[in-house]
């Protein structure tokens, strides 16, 4: 029965974290070698294994709906901010899909929270991941400043963003 299993697993986790850890970790690898993918990224999560989740859902994007915001909210939010600075794609897209999902607050501070960083530790990330950075965030300014209909800061963010990255990529 599913209570049971919850209640085994919640003592478990109580009483042997760094097992509960492998055997999350050892799922994942299973569901991962026999296509669960979406199986076994939630189980990387769960032990922690970060790059591996984030390796697991940059194969899995491109076949992901683009409704599926909710869903990739929910993963990435799992993933600390400062294991997920380090992936510029997916810390943006983890601003996108709380935005999109509803979390406007925490988009916010998100976006803040990144330009912080990026000013008070320039030398962190290479200038290909800076400029990754300014473009996406200027493209969420114009994104949010288009939904609230506030064309005239679309207009100035959407021309930077494209200054920045005349491809759109």
């Amino acid at each position: 029965h599913h209570l049971f299993q919850e209640f085994l697993s919640m003592q478990l986790q109580l009483s042997e974290p760094e097992q509960m850890k492998s055997l999350h970790e050892a799922a994942g690898r299973w569901f991962e070698r026999n296509g669960f993918e979406q199986e076994a990224l939630e189980h990387y999560l769960s032990s922690g294994h970060y790059e591996r989740a984030l390796r697991l859902l940059e194969r899995m994007l491109p076949l992901m709906p683009n409704y599926e915001w909710t869903v990739l909210h929910r993963w990435l939010n799992r993933i600390p901010d400062s294991e997920l600075f380090n992936k510029p794609t997916f810390f943006l897209m983890n601003i996108a899909s709380l935005y999109l999902s509803g979390h406007i607050f925490e988009a916010t501070e998100k976006y803040w929270w990144v330009i912080d960083k990026l000013e008070k530790h320039p030398n962190l990330l290479s200038q290909k991941d800076k400029q990754h950075y300014g473009a996406g965030l200027d493209f969420l300014v114009a994104f949010r400043s288009f939904l609230e209909k506030d064309f005239e800061s679309f207009i100035e963010y959407a021309k930077r963003y494209l200054e920045q990255d005349p491809d759109g990529g």
